[in-house]
């Protein structure tokens, strides 16, 4: 059986992580500090990477690409899954309400287009790119219940990007 360790700057986020693994009883787990750009493994060490919803969140993706490049074991495999805020679909809202919202999002991110640069970013690092792609389709009621959405429209309308009424409908 192998062995899983979580990367997480976030020490409040690690706990969390640690106590929902062992609550599901999941064994051969750990969650450490640490940041997609330095990894806290040896060069060429591990067996597979896998990186979800974290370079859109990066100032330097390129150096978290190039980091999971240096720890990958040869023949190790790397998952890099991200979003792309330029192609986010909302499928039942007014369109000019979809398009102020998803203006407003993004400047909400580091890195809005993170997804639509990750094959690149990955031959620069030397790694081999095998490519799946996906849409997610989101509703306004999916929106709606969603906190980190919610926070995200407060955010704009608080910084201008998103008029309140706008956020409202």
């Amino acid at each position: 059986m192998g062995w899983v360790t979580g990367v997480e700057p976030n020490a409040r986020l690690r706990t969390l992580a640690a106590s929902r693994a062992q609550d599901h009883g999941v064994p051969n787990v750990s969650f450490v500090d640490g940041l997609a750009g330095g990894l806290p493994f040896e060069d060429s060490s591990v067996d597979l990477v896998w990186c979800e919803r974290v370079l859109q969140h990066l100032n330097d993706p390129h150096a978290a690409i190039d980091d999971i490049a240096r720890v990958l074991r040869p023949g190790g495999r790397a998952v890099l899954l991200d979003a792309d805020q330029g192609t986010r679909i909302i499928s039942d809202l007014d369109p000019d309400v979809a398009s102020a919202f998803i203006r407003a999002s993004l400047v909400a991110v580091a890195n809005p287009y993170a997804a639509r640069h990750i094959p690149a970013q990955v031959r620069r690092a030397g790694l081999t790119l095998d490519v799946g792609s996906a849409a997610f389709i989101f509703s306004s009621d999916m929106l709606l219940r969603s906190q980190v959405v919610q926070r995200a429209a407060d955010d704009a309308v608080e910084s201008g990007g998103l008029a309140r009424d706008v956020a409202a409908a």
